[in-house]
């Protein structure tokens, strides 16, 4: 068999050359264009991540704070109750005051 090829396709079209060349143009852009998009978005990342972690970082430090804050609260609270202890078992007559020697 003899198979025949339409002259469309053996022949380029008047404008053929420009428009697959403007093809290939526009085909490079998009490429640098998607790379340099990737190396952003790896740049973002990385800042995001760093961001993250200082949060994070802070976050831990806020807490011993508020720990810390804690402690003193539940000391005073404490001092409270035992200063408050001590002056009903003297009404009582359970305990004897302190006498202060000096």
């Amino acid at each position: 068999h003899i198979l025949e090829v339409p002259w469309s396709l053996s022949h380029a079209s008047g404008n053929e050359h420009a428009v697959m060349e403007s093809f290939f143009d526009r085909e490079v852009k998009r490429l640098e264009f998607v790379g340099e998009r990737a190396r952003m978005r790896d740049q973002e990342k990385k800042l995001m991540d760093d961001e993250k972690i200082a949060k994070q970082e802070e976050e831990k430090q806020g807490v011993g704070k508020v720990e810390d804050d804690w402690e003193k609260k539940a000391r005073k609270e404490y001092d409270e109750y035992l200063s408050m202890e001590n002056t009903i078992l003297i009404e009582l007559g359970i305990r004897q005051p302190e006498t202060q020697e000096d």
